[in-house]
């Protein structure tokens, strides 16, 4: 099943800004001075990167589909499927402003926000489309700052990728990286805060202020 991608930010009620990520988010290894590719105003977005993404990965396997099953694998992007321990993480989270911070595009995290349920439990959906940069890239995160006029340090951010954790680590939020299959830290500039296995953790880690 798809699961919904990237950050959720969340700030405690009559202080500052604090962040927690359900899952996902596009995979690079690039941190201080091993940015992403940068988008250009006319570059193209999300999905249409992640398609072209996909038929190069057939190609690679040397497998074939057809564009209507083409069409469905795309479409998994706007029905995400939350991991079950989301809701209760963010229920847990109540009185924080929870924010999802993501790669995707406008379009596809409003439909998949929406589609997932998880709606009543978010403050707010921020992309990195008017940033035009993606993450780990710092102007990514700081759209964070310029949105709720926070200080970084007071920035909780969750995010099932150990990339994105660090990239949110090395621009000075506390991360949270959210290890469910046990994976081995890669070996990147930074490393995140503090690493779990479940999004409840992750919560009780951000509830603890530790």
């Amino acid at each position: 099943a798809s699961r919904p991608s990237d950050s959720v930010t969340c700030a405690k009620s009559g202080s500052r800004m604090r962040k927690l990520r359900t899952s996902g988010s596009m995979g690079r290894r690039a941190l201080k001075g091993h940015s992403l590719p940068q988008p250009s105003p006319e570059a193209p977005l999300y999905l249409p990167v992640t398609r072209r993404a996909l038929v190069h990965t057939l190609a690679a396997l040397n497998m074939s589909v057809s564009e209507a099953a083409m069409d469905r694998l795309m479409g998994a992007w706007n029905r995400p499927v939350p991991f079950p321990d989301a809701k209760p993480a963010l229920q847990k989270l109540k009185g924080f402003s929870r924010v999802i911070l993501s790669n995707g595009d406008e379009a596809m995290l409003s439909e998949g926000v929406a589609h997932s349920g998880l709606s009543p439990w978010l403050e707010d959906v921020l992309s990195v489309e008017p940033a035009r940069h993606y993450k780990p890239h710092p102007q990514a995160y700081r759209q964070v700052l310029a949105r709720y006029g926070v200080p970084r340090g007071e920035v909780w951010f969750v995010s099932s990728n150990g990339w994105d954790a660090a990239g949110a680590s090395s621009f000075g939020f506390r991360s949270i990286w959210v290890n469910r299959r046990s994976q081995v830290r890669e070996r990147l500039v930074a490393e995140p805060r503090k690493e779990v296995s479940n999004l409840v953790e992750a919560a009780e880690v951000i509830r603890a202020g530790v």
